[in-house]
């Protein structure tokens, strides 16, 4: 046989041998998109109930107070706010005429608070004719993160309340609560619910009545929807916030303000993106009624977000307005005229705010850290008993029966160790980059599409190679190579955590056939 009929064969065994790899290949990658169907929650947002929308709501009713009303002077003072051994720093801002006015206490959203981020909502108030009280969000007790006691927080929301009450410019008939978001939603409700004798209202601004799993979980999909990110990255992020987490994030608002007897005014933006609008009103109204309470009234503003501010950084249009002149008005605006509960600017939401899918018991944070972690010992376990077996023979470089088929087989094996662990590390980054991102509402769509394109080839490269590693290594064992106990650990080793790696990543949807 000439050289270059050796050279002929050799190209087609090589080629037959990549064709056979191949077709291995894409069998063992659709039974493993069907296993990842099997293993893997299903999530896919379910649309807003019908009955939820919101037709054309009438006009937003005219704010008893005019622009020209709030002309008080002001002036502030700074108290303690005495809360069990905790105290709680604060400033009251007052009109400077003398008086006994009506007064408000001012609730953080989520997060540090300072004082100073409500002061200017304190002045607004208190040029109206509104006492208000702006004070620091405790630490002790709080965290962002990890722990948020919204029960300690309406205790510390009700100590500034009773610190009101006893000031010499203060109605204490006429002592209320305005809180934001969390406190809005989770904070003030509490406080009103315990306290009925001493909080006479109650302001709740872009307030979730929903659970906080169930508000992050769509704040993450509709902002994940709205940066154009795949679907199932999408899908994998709803997994990702169904895993574990706090106690707090399973705060039920409903049965809480079923308890509430006071008035009650609300207020949404329908540009906000963090708080599904609609379900919160619906829910806040449908628990309001199963109360028998119905001074409550609704108020919907175009054009602002979260914060109820527009473009140009100041409050809505309104906004300032409607809320002052309803409590200066009450208890007269306690109940709006027939048809007027609800108004404003007609609000939109395509998709409810449901609680993410929760994780089979193989899939819980625990049980991926404890696949990620024999993972990696399963990797290092060939290196480690090589090794081994080398400081037993004097620190040769090489062990004596290794032979050419096991260095192509070790080569695989390291490409394919880089390929598995790899590929999980982006796949945790692009995930928790997604979620940032949808958190944010900021990102470039190529950005997040082309990190979410890479996840998707790593875990094709690493069944390849796992296939190319074992045909490689049945190869070299029909041409008479047997393993050395090194060499067997590191085999058993790197395919027992590739298995570990390949399930994780069908479980996260990474074969699935969508994008």
């Amino acid at each position: 046989m000439t050289k270059t009929q050796e050279r002929e064969l050799i190209f087609v065994r090589i080629g037959r041998g990549w064709l056979s790899i191949s077709l291995v290949v894409g069998l063992v990658v659709l039974g493993l998109a069907a296993l990842g169907n099997a293993l893997s929650p299903s999530w896919d947002p379910r649309r807003l109930p019908a009955d939820f929308a919101y037709g054309m709501l009438p006009p937003m009713p005219e704010p008893t107070m005019s622009e020209g009303s709030a002309t008080h002077g002001t002036r502030r003072e700074d108290v303690r706010i005495q809360v069990s051994e905790e105290v709680l720093g604060g400033t009251v801002v007052s009109p400077a005429e003398a008086g006994r006015y009506p007064a408000v206490v001012l609730v953080h959203g989520a997060g540090p608070g300072r004082r100073s981020d409500l002061i200017k909502l304190a002045e607004h108030s208190a040029r109206g004719g509104i006492v208000a009280l702006a004070y620091d969000k405790r630490t002790v007790g709080y965290s962002a993160a990890t722990n948020r006691d919204f029960g300690l927080l309406a205790d510390d929301a009700l100590a500034a309340v009773r610190l009101l009450r006893q000031r010499d410019d203060v109605d204490p008939a006429q002592v209320g609560l305005w809180g934001i978001s969390e406190g809005g939603g989770w904070v003030v409700p509490i406080a009103a619910s315990r306290a009925p004798d001493e909080v006479a209202f109650a302001i709740l601004v872009s307030g979730p009545m929903v659970s906080p799993r169930e508000q992050l979980t769509w704040w993450v999909e509709t902002g994940l929807a709205r940066l154009g990110t795949p679907k199932g990255l999408r899908e994998a992020a709803a997994k990702a916030l169904g895993m574990g987490g706090f106690d707090y994030v399973h705060h039920d608002p409903l049965p809480v303000l079923e308890r509430v007897s006071q008035p009650f005014l609300a207020v949404y933006a329908t540009q906000d993106r963090f708080v599904p609008v609609v379900q919160s009103s619906r829910e806040l109204e449908a628990a309001l009624e199963r109360a028998g309470n119905q001074s409550f009234a609704i108020r919907f503003f175009a054009g602002a977000d979260h914060g109820l501010l527009v473009d140009d950084g100041g409050f809505a249009p309104g906004y300032l307005r409607t809320m002052m002149g309803w409590v200066e008005g009450l208890p007269a605006t306690a109940e709006p005229p027939p048809g007027l509960q609800v108004a404003g600017a007609t609000p939109a939401q395509r998709y409810a705010a449901d609680a993410p899918p929760a994780p089979p018991p193989y899939a819980t944070g625990t049980a991926l850290a404890i696949g990620y972690g024999l993972s990696a010992v399963g990797f290092l376990a060939g290196p480690v008993a090589a090794l081994v077996v080398r400081r037993r023979r004097g620190g040769s470089d090489k062990l004596p029966d290794e032979v050419e088929a096991w260095r192509g087989i070790r080569r695989l094996l390291r490409w394919l160790a880089v390929s598995g662990l790899s590929t999980h590390l982006l796949f945790n980054l692009v995930l928790a980059a997604g979620i940032a991102l949808a958190l944010a509402q900021v990102g470039s769509p190529i950005v997040v599409s082309g990190g979410w394109l890479l996840v998707r080839l790593g875990p094709l490269a690493t069944v390849a190679l796992a296939v190319a590693s074992a045909d490689a290594a049945a190869s070299a064992a029909r041409s008479d190579w047997r393993p050395t106990g090194a060499q067997a650990v590191s085999l058993a080793g790197s395919f027992g955590a590739t298995g570990i790696l390949i399930l994780i990543a069908a479980y996260w949807g990474l074969f699935a056939f969508s994008w």
